[in-house]
């Protein structure tokens, strides 16, 4: 499966935790549907070749742009492309920036899946950590997709925030599936240096729940998830049958994608690539008919090994046991792993618990070390 992201870097205003590339200047607007534009243009033949099967639109917030803009840029992929190959075709969306005008728009350009930012449902948090949009709007966006045709809609939740509760969570878990909401993807605070929020705890004015605490926030939701019959199919991502997102399988199974965008990435084959993060020096150099490919590189066949191995430990695709055969003292730290309830063995298939999940990084670093 392979996939294409396209990168829209506008917000209207900065969330107090994100680091991603975003401006919220938004009067380039224009001119970056045209640098799209001119780079589906200049990768033609690399996007004949890749013919996507899912399409992701991230941001930023990619429904901050006109729909007329839109239309404008999908028509430029489509004269590349067959759409009607694409099984999934995501947009990232604010609760703030939703209407019928654009879902409608959104259904006759091909999107079938949209995926909401709404990260609480709780007033005080969306306050402390910027976010413009009420919990009621969250709702209405909601029901706003799915009045419009919508089934498959995905909803991002926060856990491990500063004055944060298991009982906040679980509620809006709760209201999420009264609202028959398909997909959830549910990520733990990453405090990134140099944000607003990193500064407020760093200065001591903010704390952070205790790890316990974050711990018992990720275990006791996945219970209830799983008790309403979604899937944990990623350390953070839960599904209802058949509502998995394609898109981001083809990452977690080193497929290949083309990234399109300021800051975005790429990887076709073994060859990883990435565009410049810099707004102004992506646009100057589209205006000059070439890629704004910042640095590539060739994997080693090391790197690609580490990369399986990571990837697939994230998802309950897990990892074959026979890539250990030849190195005893892995029979060891597998005994441990299943002892601790940090992962099972499934016909001859190491995979992660969610106990393990939360521990993931070091099991993987620790598997590193057996694989040869």
């Amino acid at each position: 499966m392979s996939g294409l992201y396209i990168h829209i870097p506008y917000c209207n205003t900065k969330c107090s935790y994100c680091d991603f590339v975003s401006y919220t200047n938004t009067k380039t607007i224009d001119k970056y549907i045209n640098a799209l534009k001119n780079e589906i243009t200049l990768n033609q033949k690399t996007l004949k070749d890749l013919k996507p099967s899912t399409i992701f639109i991230g941001g930023g917030t990619p429904t901050l742009v006109p729909v007329h803009l839109m239309h404008d840029l999908f028509k430029e992929l489509s004269q590349v492309i067959n759409i009607s190959d694409v099984k999934e075709w995501t947009i990232e969306a604010n609760p703030k920036t939703i209407s019928l005008e654009k879902l409608n728009a959104y259904k006759q350009i091909g999107i079938n899946r949209i995926s909401l930012g709404v990260q609480s449902l709780q007033q005080g948090l969306l306050d402390l950590i910027s976010r413009k949009h009420t919990p009621a709007e969250a709702i209405k966006a909601i029901q706003l997709a799915q009045g419009v045709g919508f089934e498959n809609i995905s909803v991002d939740l926060l856990y491990g925030l500063p004055n944060q509760t298991t009982a906040n969570i679980l509620d809006d878990i709760k209201r999420l599936v009264n609202e028959e909401v398909k997909h959830i993807s549910f990520y733990g605070l990453q405090l990134e240096e140099g944000t607003p929020l990193h500064e407020r705890v760093n200065s001591g004015r903010i704390t952070l729940p205790k790890e316990e605490d974050i711990k018992k926030q990720y275990l006791q939701a996945v219970d209830l998830l799983t008790n309403y019959g979604y899937k944990q199919y990623e350390i953070s991502n839960f599904s209802k049958p058949n509502f998995k997102s394609l898109h981001n399988l083809g990452y977690w199974n080193r497929g290949n994608y083309l990234g399109l965008g300021v800051a975005s990435h790429s990887k076709i084959a073994k060859k990883r690539f990435y565009n410049t993060n810099s707004l102004n020096e992506y646009l100057s150099t589209l205006e000059g008919n070439k890629l704004p490919i910042k640095e590539s590189q060739v994997l080693k066949k090391s790197e690609e090994k580490l990369e399986q191995v990571m990837l697939k430990l994230r998802t309950d695709m897990g990892i074959p046991l026979k890539q250990f055969t030849n190195c005893p003292k892995f029979s060891l730290y597998h005994d441990n792993l299943i002892s601790n309830s940090l992962a099972v063995n499934e016909k001859g298939t190491l995979k992660l618990t969610a106990n393990g999940y939360l521990l993931s990084n070091k099991i993987i670093a620790d598997l590193w070390n057996f694989i040869e």
